[in-house]
């Protein structure tokens, strides 16, 4: 029996390349800056310091499995000294990337 692909499936799919784009663009970021997941953790305590973010919580951040409120990644971003919309740019290129690994270089059924 074949699966029909609903609008859920798709939805929660997209919210996991989501999540997935967003921790990669952190990461990548953060190793830009030469800083260990420890270190970030710190600049984001210094500038947020009710903020309770370990490294582990910010490894599931950058690995995909948590997704970051938009007050969080604005603290990272300030931590990482970048502005959000550059932020955002990058995490664009990141997630479309990351669609290409799974079509295979095909466009995404949504953008055809």
């Amino acid at each position: 029996m074949e699966h029909k692909d609903t609008g859920d499936d798709a939805a929660q799919r997209s919210f996991k390349i989501l999540g997935a784009s967003i921790g990669r663009t952190i990461e990548r970021l953060r190793e830009k800056k030469g800083l260990t997941q420890e270190d970030l953790v710190e600049r984001i305590r210094n500038s947020a310091g009710r903020l309770r973010l370990h490294a582990s919580g910010l490894s599931k951040i950058e690995n995909g499995h948590r997704m970051p409120r938009v007050n969080l990644i604005y603290i990272i971003c300030q931590a990482l000294d970048i502005d959000m919309a550059v932020f955002f740019e990058r995490e664009a290129r990141v997630r479309r990337e990351l669609l290409e690994d799974l079509t295979d270089g095909e466009p995404w059924p949504e953008d055809s």
